[in-house]
């Protein structure tokens, strides 16, 4: 055996999640022409932290390394969204549906992990290649058409959408930042 390695790792997390959804439905007197909204939301969180102890001893190359660190981490996310349907009868066996779905969600990340120091016995050296700190915002459009025609054993669908994602990422460590981003995504079948 040319080296040895050494991992010890402890680690201490909790989280939670909440989620719900809400359905509202309504059928018109014209057979067919129905409409619905859908909504939805969630909150994730998780923090933690960990210790980890790292060694290697190289027999050829005679070298040694060791990293003692401890990580902090905190992350949450929150997600809202929703889902209008339209759908319009043409006739006993056709109808056209529009749909509509806006989303908005946020997700903050903060890890910091430190490096043991031997001069002060603490966790005190900031490694800021380990760490990360961010807060996302996400906000999309999606539109829809879609042609429906059938029956209980056949059917035939063809439709499209239509989405605009737009993203905006701050990085606030370890190098302090900003990147905005626009998506367009256009999907036919």
């Amino acid at each position: 055996m040319s080296s040895e390695n050494f991992n010890s790792t402890n680690s201490e997390r909790s989280g939670n999640n909440l989620n719900n959804n809400i359905l509202y439905s309504h059928n018109f007197k014209k057979r067919g022409r129905t409409f619905s909204i859908n909504l939805n939301t969630s909150y994730n969180k998780r923090d933690g932290e960990s210790y980890t102890d790292y060694a290697e001893f190289d027999r050829i190359k005679l070298t040694d390394s060791s990293d003692r660190r401890f990580s902090d981490q905190f992350n949450s996310t929150f997600q809202t969204s929703a889902r209008l349907s339209y759908t319009e009868p043409l006739n006993e066996k056709s109808q056209l549906q529009f749909t509509y779905n806006p989303s908005w969600s946020k997700s903050k990340s903060d890890q910091k992990t430190y490096s043991y120091d031997t001069l002060s016995e603490s966790y005190s050296i900031f490694n800021d290649r380990l760490s990360n700190v961010f807060d996302n915002r996400t906000t999309a459009q999606n539109g829809g058409i879609a042609f429906r025609t059938g029956d209980r054993d056949n059917q035939f669908t063809a439709g499209g959408n239509y989405q605009r994602t737009k993203m905006l990422d701050p990085v606030l460590s370890p190098v302090r930042g900003f990147e905005g981003k626009k998506y367009f995504n256009g999907r036919t079948g």
